[in-house]
């Protein structure tokens, strides 16, 4: 990761040259000791890059506010080259009345919560997660303010995703639904968490079955079995001879 003191060290070379920051962010130090941020990203599986302005005018800081926003735009599916941030923006203001979600809703509280975390996720994870809400919560209860929703409005959200059969997905959606009520609450938009307790009143996932262990004393006839199975074996012994149960168990024992 770049640092300003390394970024004021960079000389200039005869040809340009590139120092990365990471995640795609990087200065381009031109011949004529000029430093240009690119913040390179593929859409499509095609690699394009966006200008970030000159550092020291665009500082570390807000160079690294624009790859996040970049990111941001991608986990969308909005591609930064098409809709650049600026145009976004005025495309807001503009649009403000008609499409902007009231800002104490669930949705507009929500989407204010996922870009605080966006940092500390992959793009593949924030995408699915801002999809799951997407699909199943913003149709239902996005146009509710925050602070009106109640359990019960949660849990037949929730028991709709279960009926679907995907039982772990509404736990999973719960979990998420949770901390953007709990992220309302500090600055008085939200009073308390309906989700806390909804818990006891959804289904279960089926339990994980898990294969029987065998006990120790008799391992020594559960290979010999295996051993006689006809079956095409995926290994064999570095001998290419079938061990016997006895002689498994034999090499098994901790020397003295």
């Amino acid at each position: 990761m770049l640092t300003d003191i390394a970024l004021k060290a960079l000389k200039p070379a005869a040809k340009p040259y590139k120092q990365a920051d990471g995640g795609g962010l990087f200065v381009l130090v031109q011949p004529s000791g000029r430093k240009s941020w690119r913040i390179a990203f593929r859409v499509e599986k095609k690699q394009k890059f966006l200008s970030g302005g000159t550092y020291p005018d665009v500082s570390l800081r807000d160079a690294r506010a624009g790859r996040a926003a970049v990111k941001a735009q991608l986990t969308l599916g909005i591609d930064p080259t098409v809709e650049p941030l600026v145009k976004t923006k005025k495309l807001a203001e503009t649009k403000e009345p008609v499409a902007k979600p009231d800002r104490n809703s669930f949705e507009a509280v929500a989407r204010e919560w996922f870009k605080t975390r966006l940092l500390g996720w992959t793009p593949r994870y924030a995408g699915v997660l801002m999809r799951r809400l997407e699909g199943d919560i913003f149709p239902l209860l996005g146009k509710e303010p925050i602070s009106a929703i109640t359990p019960r409005q949660m849990l037949e959200a929730l028991r709709a995703i279960e009926q679907r059969g995907s039982i772990e997905m509404a736990h999973r959606v719960k979990n998420h639904c949770s901390e953007v009520f709990r992220y309302a609450i500090p600055d008085g938009r939200c009073e308390s968490d309906p989700c806390r307790d909804l818990g006891p009143a959804m289904a279960r996932p089926k339990p994980v079955k898990h294969r029987a262990k065998i006990p120790a004393k008799e391992l020594s006839a559960f290979f010999d079995k295996l051993n006689a199975d006809n079956g095409a074996r995926a290994s064999t012994c570095f001998d290419k001879r079938p061990l016997s149960g006895n002689h498994l168990m034999a090499n098994m024992e901790t020397p003295t």
